[in-house]
């Protein structure tokens, strides 16, 4: 008696391959299980459903990045501001830039360098350089620190948009 081996090795074939389609010759076979993998329609509605929770929860990461980004800025210019006391308070005048108190390779969190005028003893001319507020009242009067933002650009008057 002899024993066709075609039945076999379909069987081992079916078993070896899982869910996918193999060829033994002409006859194609395909494995038990009918749905392995999504179709078409599925992954549609879960990109569709990612790419919407994408677009409601960008705005608020950005938001939440630009806060923090805002806090950093002025946790560094109040860490910058303590130095200059202490520099006050040990040489009974401030600075004449932020490179004499070792802070003058600090950037803010855009990449820019912190911007500091001192005020107090400085000798200035006028009140041109000084930052004002809406009524044209210069803001500090010992000396002036500040970020110049994401932008890089500062309006010195406070009362201006882009400021």
């Amino acid at each position: 008696m002899s024993t066709n081996p075609i039945p076999t090795l379909k069987k081992t074939v079916m078993f070896l391959c899982a869910c996918t389609p193999a060829t033994i010759g002409r006859a194609r076979i395909f494995a038990r299980c009918k749905h392995a993998g999504f179709n078409l329609l599925e992954l549609l509605i879960a990109l569709s459903i990612v790419g919407t929770l994408a677009a409601i929860s960008y705005p608020s990461y950005t938001e939440f990045v630009k806060k923090a980004d805002g806090a950093l800025a002025a946790a560094d210019i109040e860490s910058s501001a303590q130095a200059i006391e202490r520099f006050y308070t040990a040489f009974n005048r401030f600075p004449d830039s932020l490179a004499e108190v070792g802070l003058h390779t600090m950037l803010d969190p855009w990449g820019n360098p912190y911007q500091y005028l001192r005020i107090n003893g400085a000798g200035l001319k006028g009140k041109g350089k000084l930052r004002k507020d809406k009524s044209l009242v210069p803001v500090n009067s010992d000396y002036d620190l500040y970020s110049m933002g994401k932008d890089g650009a500062s309006a010195p008057l406070h009362c201006e948009s882009e400021s």
